[in-house]
C-alpha cells in the first residue's frame, strides 16, 4: 500500500510540457514501443509507461525524433513496396467478423475469457482481431457470444 501511495505521489510531480513538437501529443503513460521509420514493432513491449511526447496516430518517429507520416520515411522504393505488399497479404488473410490492425490488443476477448481481469498496454503488431461484439473461438474464428 505504501508503494502505491509513493507511486501516486510521484506521478503528480510529472509536468505536462507546454507543447509537443508537430504531429505529437503528451502521454503520461504511453507505450514504451514507439514506431520509428524503417523499424518493425517488437512482438512484445515492456509494461512500463513512457512519459513524454508521442507521435499522433498515423505518424512515426524519424531518425531525428520528428513525427512524420510513415510514407514520408526515407527508404528505398523497393523496401516500401515489400512492406506494403506484406501488409496487404496479412490484411487479406483476416477471416469473417475480424479486421486487420497494425497495433492490436494483447487482451482480445475470447470465448473462454470474454473480459480480461487485467490487460497490458502491449501492442501486438500486424494482427487480425475480432470485430466489436465478437469473441475469438479456438477453432471457429470470431463468433458471437451465443456461438461460444
Amino acid at each position: 500500500l505504501t508503494t502505491f501511495l509513493i507511486c501516486t505521489e510521484a506521478s503528480r510531480l510529472i509536468r505536462t510540457p507546454r507543447s509537443c513538437p508537430a504531429h505529437s501529443h503528451f502521454e503520461s503513460c504511453g507505450s514504451m514501443c514507439r514506431e520509428r521509420c524503417n523499424e518493425e514493432l517488437p512482438l512484445a513491449c515492456p509494461l512500463a509507461c513512457y512519459v513524454g511526447c508521442v507521435c499522433d496516430e498515423g505518424y512515426v518517429m524519424d531518425k531525428n525524433d520528428n513525427c512524420v507520416k510513415r510514407e514520408d520515411c526515407p527508404a528505398p522504393r523497393a523496401a516500401k513496396a515489400v512492406r506494403y505488399l506484406s501488409r496487404v497479404r496479412r490484411q487479406a488473410r483476416c477471416g469473417p467478423n475480424e479486421h486487420y490492425t497494425t497495433c492490436g490488443t494483447a487482451c482480445e476477448p475470447t470465448c473462454g475469457k470474454p473480459l480480461a481481469d487485467l490487460c497490458t498496454m502491449e501492442c501486438v503488431p500486424d494482427v487480425c482481431q475480432c470485430n466489436p461484439g465478437f469473441f475469438r473461438h479456438a477453432t471457429k474464428g470470431c463468433v458471437r457470444q451465443s456461438q461460444c
